[in-house]
């Protein structure tokens, strides 16, 4: 077997995934991974990869890569960042989705009122003035 990585890619059907796989967690941050941590995480998510069946990991790096998956990691990272109770993350994961105050207060049977009250808290941490400013920031996250 050759030592570089082009014959690798070569001698091995997949080895490009695999190395794509390794090169988009580390730009992305997808699974909680990124280019900042220790490279032997790295090595283990190649490795776990390895053991799956082709088409799984195929399926796996759409479904991880995803608009969706990527934006609820960016709101996750943003909720967290700001220290977000979870009845705020809540909100603010619906807000992201389009939801109005009005209906997050009756899909979750709370008043009006707490919704505000939730909203007016995750302002203050976040360090914003308004509702849009909020969601932008969240569906914006890369920290």
């Amino acid at each position: 077997m050759a030592d570089s990585k082009s014959d690798r890619k070569k001698t091995h059907n997949d080895e490009p995934l695999l190395d794509d796989l390794r090169d988009m967690v580390q730009a992305s941050g997808i699974l909680g991974v990124d280019r900042k941590d220790d490279p032997e995480q790295l090595e283990r998510v190649r490795e776990v990869m390895a053991l799956l069946q082709p088409e799984v990991r195929v399926d796996l790096v759409a479904r991880i890569t995803s608009e969706d998956a990527i934006k609820s990691l960016r709101i996750k990272r943003f909720c967290e960042h700001h220290n977000l109770t979870s009845a705020e993350r809540q909100l603010v994961e619906s807000l992201c989705a389009g939801t109005t105050s009005k209906e997050y207060a009756r899909e979750h049977f709370i008043s009006p009122n707490t919704v505000r009250t939730h909203l007016q808290r995750v302002r203050q941490k976040v360090g914003v003035t308004r509702q849009a400013q909020v969601i932008s920031q969240a569906l914006s996250w890369d920290s």
